[in-house]
């Protein structure tokens, strides 16, 4: 091994470095060669060679059994210290390092002992001078504050329970309701009332469009209100007033009431904002307009339908996350420079690419 410490890390071949490792440690080396045992391990895993915590010297078997007999029994000397717990008195261990901090044996004979001590007046949140008992609005009975309700909270209560202020209280309904946003509003975002009455019609026709008699396990199906829904406020959650149709059904209905009831939400994509290749699909969805991208993914080449305003401006599409990363790790790392080199699309898979 001395021929080895007239030289430096940097100058060590991978052969002379397989001859001097694992065969020594590296703090062997590190002393011979006059440098530390970080810049050792950088220059062994730059060799390739897998860095091993064996034993240089094996055990023999009998060698073993004696350890293994000369531990056995043995207990650790305890260094920490003795302590009472304050809740339940019992006597419990201590390391060196909780001998300051430790107060308790367990988390549960800290919590009750918090519990018996920040109550009421000790707790540190309490708050002085403040009403804690109110009669309630509806039944006219005495209710207190209980503490795992925050005080604010009864403090803007007008009720004992859920109960008194169900049968008492005043419920703010449509144009009345301070967060009330109209009509369209609604039209957008359905309440849990409509929502169960669609579910009773449903289930009443059996899931199937009463029109063209389709299945709910090939098409849409909604509920359709037979007398329309502005018109008669009334009869808008009685399940006699709906019908089963499929979504294509559903919407020719609606254009036989009213012409002008489809509404159209293109927006004008320029073709040089098209970058990908693929079709674009003009059709109806759910009574409007919409254009659709069908195309093949840059990645896998499965085919993908997407909508044209996820893909304008796009250099390649995607069938999901897994394929985009897959093909970010493998081209994102190219240089402006090299991006010649870079195939407009990786439809061959990744086993398959070729960089020309």
């Amino acid at each position: 091994m001395d021929k080895f410490t007239v030289k430096k890390p940097s100058e060590l071949s991978i052969t002379e470095w397989k001859k001097i490792y694992p065969k020594y440690t590296m703090k062997q080396i590190s002393e011979l060669l006059g440098c530390g045992e970080t810049t050792v391990h950088k220059w062994i895993t730059r060799a390739g060679i897998e860095i091993t915590k064996k034993n240089r010297n094996e055990r023999s078997q009998e060698h073993r059994n004696k350890l293994s007999i000369a531990n056995s029994g043995k207990v650790k000397d305890k260094n920490g210290q003795y302590k009472i717990c304050k809740n339940c008195l019992k006597r419990f261990y201590v390391i060196p390092a909780r001998i300051k901090t430790a107060n308790y044996c367990s988390y549960k004979c800290r919590g009750n002992d918090i519990q018996k001590k920040y109550t009421g007046e000790n707790h540190p949140s309490y708050v002085a001078n403040t009403i804690r008992k109110k009669i309630c609005e509806g039944c006219g009975n005495e209710y207190l504050h209980k503490p795992p309700k925050p005080l604010t909270s009864f403090l803007l209560s007008k009720y004992c329970s859920r109960l008194c202020a169900d049968s008492f209280g005043f419920r703010y309904k449509g144009e009345a309701h301070p967060n009330y946003k109209g009509e369209e509003s609604r039209r957008r975002s359905r309440s849990h009332q409509d929502s169960r009455w669609a579910l009773k019609v449903l289930n009443r026709d059996g899931y199937k469009c009463m029109r063209c008699n389709i299945s709910g396990q090939i098409a849409t199906l909604q509920a359709h209100h037979i007398y329309p829904y502005e018109i008669y406020p009334d009869i808008r959650s009685d399940v006699e007033n709906g019908v089963t149709l499929c979504s294509k059904c559903h919407w020719e209905v609606h254009d036989i009431l009213d012409k002008n009831f489809i509404v159209t939400d293109k927006k004008p994509i320029q073709k040089k904002d098209l970058l990908v290749e693929g079709l674009v699909i003009e059709t109806k969805v759910f009574g409007k307009d919409s254009r659709k991208w069908h195309g093949n993914c840059y990645w896998c080449a499965k085919e993908i339908i997407k909508r044209l305003s996820d893909v304008a401006g796009r250099t390649t599409a995607f069938c999901g996350m897994s394929c985009a990363s897959k093909h970010r790790r493998a081209f994102g790392n190219y240089r402006k420079t090299d991006k010649s080199l870079i195939p407009k699309t990786a439809r061959e898979g990744s086993s398959q690419i070729k960089l020309n």
